[in-house]
Parts: C-alpha cells; sequence; structure tokens
C-alpha cells in the first residue's frame, strides 16, 4: 500500500512539474528573445511574454512587461498600441484587484491619454477607479468619482455618456 502511494505521488508531482516546466521554458524563450529582438518584433516579444507571465498568474511581471511594451510602443511611435497597451495594463490591476496600484497608475495613464486627446479610455480609466472603489462597498465614493468624472466631461465638452452611464450603474446598484 505504502508502495503504491509513494508511486502515485511520484507521478503526480511528475506531471504536475511538466507543465508548469513546459511554461516557464516559454518565459525564459521570450525573455532572450525581448534582448536581442527590435522593432515590431520587440513589440511581439513583449506582448508574448505578458500574456505568458498571465497564464501564470505572474501579476507583477506581467505589469512589469507592459510597461516594457509600453516604452517600445513609445520609442517605434504607435500610439494605438500604446494606447491598447496601457489599457490592458489597467484591466490587469483592476482584474486582480490591486485597487492601490490601480488608484495610481490611473493618474498616469491618464495623463498620457488626455495629451493624445483619447477620451474614451481617459474615461474608461477613471470608470475603472470608480469601480474598484464600489466593488470594496465603498459606495458613497465610487458615486463622488462618478460625479466628479460627469463634471469632468461636461467641462470638456466630452460626450457625458460615459459618465452617466458610470453614474447611472452606480444608482442602479444601490435601488
Amino acid at each position: 500500500m505504502n508502495r503504491h502511494l509513494a508511486i502515485s505521488l511520484a507521478l503526480l508531482c511528475w506531471l504536475t512539474a511538466l507543465p508548469l516546466s513546459a511554461r516557464n521554458a516559454t518565459i525564459d524563450s521570450l525573455l532572450q528573445v525581448v534582448d536581442t529582438a527590435t522593432g515590431a518584433y520587440k513589440q511581439r516579444a513583449y506582448t508574448r511574454l505578458a500574456h505568458a507571465y498571465l497564464d501564470e498568474d505572474m501579476v507583477t511581471e506581467a505589469v512589469d512587461a507592459f510597461d516594457r511594451l509600453i516604452k517600445v510602443d513609445g520609442e517605434l511611435k504607435t500610439p494605438t498600441h500604446e494606447a491598447n497597451h496601457r489599457h490592458n495594463k489597467l484591466a490587469i490591476l483592476y482584474y486582480y484587484r490591486r485597487n492601490d496600484s490601480l488608484r495610481r497608475e490611473v493618474k498616469v495613464q491618464q495623463e498620457w491619454f488626455e495629451r493624445q486627446k483619447n477620451w474614451d479610455e481617459y474615461y474608461y480609466a477613471w470608470k475603472l477607479v470608480a469601480d474598484s472603489y464600489y466593488f470594496e462597498g465603498k459606495i458613497q465614493t465610487a458615486l463622488r468619482e462618478a460625479k466628479a468624472m460627469m463634471t469632468d466631461a461636461k467641462q470638456r465638452q466630452r460626450p457625458a455618456y460615459i459618465a452617466t452611464r458610470l453614474n447611472d450603474e452606480l444608482t442602479d446598484g444601490l435601488t
């Protein structure tokens, strides 16, 4: 009986470690590629690296990979890619409930979105902050953020539907 248990445990350990070592090999390979790649190849390598980290729930490393990717986007002057990667970085922080990091990062990203006049992303980032408060049970703080966003959108003469929709969602959640 002990022999069968030992064999089963050894087999289980081997089977569990096999996919992990394959995934780590993928990350290791991508780390080597990003050091030597240039241009669009470097963008793709960092994108794949970030996703490989996320597949392993290595959130900090994924966020760092997105930071490096955003830097490459800036060097290559690809604002559409850069906006997408900035969006993805915020979404990761939100999805993994890294709320303190999210709230700090939103301010940084909003400055960039504002310079680019990318108002959809600007308000998307702000919505993530309000949502993060809402899901923490800080309803009044979430409502204050929603109202501030709506005021900002009106002052900028931007379509206020983004802020209005958030305000409606939060208000509906209270009733």
